[in-house]
C-alpha cells in the first residue's frame, strides 16, 4: 500500500527509549506515557482497575493512524519497541503497518458480537464466578443487538447513544453496565488492529456531554431491623441443617452470600480466631481478614468434619452451597420484613442490619464499621492510615455484635460500646 504524503512524527516524538520496564509496571498515573518515536504507554482506568496498553501513533496522508501492540501484561517493553522498530521500517517502505498486519493475518474485521465473545473467553479466568461471563454474554447479546451483526470498526458515537439513550434514565445502573462493557471489548478490538481511534463508547471527553451524569441510585436491600435480631437468630438456631449454619455465620461475620458459600478452611485460622478471605473472592479485589467472635466459632465446631475443603458443602453434591441456599431459609421463615419498604428480608440486608446496629447503637467511628464490611473508603489519606488497622477496635466490634445476636442485651437496648485505642 503505497503513501502519498510519507509519514511524520512530531518534534516531540524523536527522543527514543524514554521509558523504562520498572516505570511501565509500576506507574499509575492515567494518561498516555511517552516512550519516543510514538510509542505510548496508555494507562487507563475502568471498572476494573487500571489496564496498561501500548499504542504506536503516526501520520499517514496527513491522517494521525494509532496501531495496538497489545496489553503491557502480555508484551513487555522491550517487545513493544521491536514491534515499533518493524512498523516504523514498514513506513519508510512506503507501507501502512496496521493495514499490513491484517493483512498478513489474513483477517477480516470481526463483527461486534465476535468481538464480544473473543474479549470474554481471553477474560473469563480473572471473573470470580460463571456468573459473570453469564452476565456479561446477556448484557452485550441482549441490550446490544443492534450493534451485534455491524463491523466492529464501523461503531460510532452516535450507533453508542441509539443503544444508550433509550433505557440511560430508566434503567440506569444496567445502562451504565452496558456502557462500560462496550467500551473494554472496542478497546480489545483496538488493540487487535481492527478499529483505530478514540473509543465511542468512553464517557469522559465523549458521552459525557450526551448523556445525564447523575449519581447511580443506590437501590437499598431490605434487612431486618437490628433490635429484632435476637429473636429471629432464636428461631433460625432452631434448625439444624448446613443451609441454617451458613445463613448465621453470615449474619455473625457481615459478610455477603458468594464468601460465605465459597469459604474453605484453608482460610481459617482458629488459634487467632481469624477469617482471611483471599482477594480474587472480595468485591473490591483486596483480601479481607474478620475477627470471629466466639458465636462465629462456635457456628465452625458445628459444620467441622462435614467437608475437607468447603466449609459449607452440599452434603449430597459433594461441592459448596447454592447461592440460593440462604434465601431459601430465609423464605422457610416466613414474617421477617423491613420496617420501611415492608418487604420481605434477603440475605444481603443483614449487612444493612449489622451497620445500622453500629451506627444507632454503638459509638465505634464509622471507617471501623465499613473496614469491617470492607467498603472502600473514599478518603485516600484515611485509607492509607486504616492499612495499619485498628483491627483491635473491629474485634470488640464483632464481639458486641455477636452479644446482640445471643439476646444479651434485651428489648432492644441502645448501649455504647467504649472503642479501643490501641491499633495493631
Amino acid at each position: 500500500m503505497g503513501l502519498k504524503h510519507g509519514y511524520k512524527f512530531d518534534m516531540a516524538n524523536r527522543t527514543s527509549n524514554q521509558l523504562s520496564a520498572k516505570f511501565a509496571a509500576n506507574t499509575k498515573l492515567i494518561g498516555n506515557h511517552l516512550d519516543g518515536d510514538g510509542l505510548y504507554l496508555q494507562v487507563r482506568e475502568g471498572s476494573r482497575g487500571i489496564s496498561k496498553s501500548w499504542v504506536f501513533r503516526y501520520q499517514l496522508n496527513k491522517r494521525v493512524r494509532e496501531m495496538g501492540f497489545g496489553a503491557l501484561k502480555d508484551v513487555s517493553l522491550q517487545e513493544a519497541r521491536l514491534k515499533l522498530a518493524e512498523s516504523r521500517k514498514m513506513l519508510l517502505d512506503g507501507k501502512d503497518p496496521l493495514y499490513e498486519r491484517n493483512l498478513k493475518k489474513s483477517i477480516s474485521v470481526p463483527t461486534f458480537w465476535e468481538c464480544c465473545e473473543a474479549y470474554i473467553d481471553a477474560h473469563k479466568s480473572d471473573w470470580k464466578n460463571h456468573k459473570s461471563e453469564l452476565q456479561w454474554r446477556n448484557t452485550l447479546k441482549n441490550d446490544a443487538r443492534t450493534l451485534s451483526a455491524l463491523k466492529v470498526d464501523y461503531i460510532s458515537t452516535p450507533l453508542i447513544l441509539k443503544v444508550l439513550q433509550p433505557i440511560w434514565n430508566t434503567k440506569n445502573d444496567t445502562a451504565r453496565k452496558l456502557r462500560g462493557r462496550i467500551e473494554r471489548v472496542l478497546d480489545y478490538a483496538k488493540s487487535m488492529g481492527y478499529r483505530a481511534g478514540e473509543n465511542p463508547a468512553a464517557m469522559k471527553g465523549n458521552l459525557e456531554f450526551t448523556l445525564s451524569t447523575k449519581p447511580q441510585k443506590i437501590v437499598h436491600q431490605p434487612s431486618l431491623y437490628w433490635k429484632e435480631l435476637p429473636i429471629f437468630m432464636k428461631e433460625l438456631r432452631s434448625r439444624e441443617t448446613v443451609s441454617r449454619l451458613a445463613l448465621e455465620f453470615l449474619i455473625l461475620t457481615a459478610t455477603r452470600t458468594s464468601e460465605v458459600i465459597n469459604a474453605q478452611w484453608s482460610e481459617i485460622d482458629l488459634i487467632e480466631k481469624r477469617w482471611i478471605i483471599p482477594a480474587n473472592r472480595m468485591k473490591a479485589g483486596k483480601e479481607h481478614a474478620i475477627p470471629l467472635s466466639d458465636a462465629a466459632l462456635k457456628v465452625l465446631r458445628k459444620v467441622s468434619g462435614f467437608h475437607d475443603q468447603w466449609i459449607f458443602p452440599n452434603l449430597r453434591t459433594n461441592s459448596p452451597l447454592s447461592n440460593m441456599a440462604m434465601l431459601e431459609v430465609l423464605r422457610d421463615m416466613d414474617g421477617y420484613k423491613d420496617k420501611v419498604s415492608n418487604k420481605p428480608i434477603v440475605v444481603h440486608g443483614f449487612r444493612s442490619t449489622f451497620r445500622t446496629w453500629a451506627s444507632e447503637a454503638t459509638n465505634f467511628p464509622a471507617e471501623i464499621a465499613e473496614a469491617a464490611l470492607a467498603h472502600r473508603n473514599s478518603n485516600k489519606v484515611e485509607a492509607a492510615y486504616l492499612r495499619s488497622q485498628q483491627y483491635q477496635n473491629r474485634i470488640s466490634l464483632m464481639h458486641h455484635f455477636a452479644q446482640l445476636a445471643e439476646g444479651i442485651y434485651n428489648n432492644g437496648q441502645i448501649l455504647k460500646f467504649k472503642a479501643s485505642s490501641r491499633a495493631l
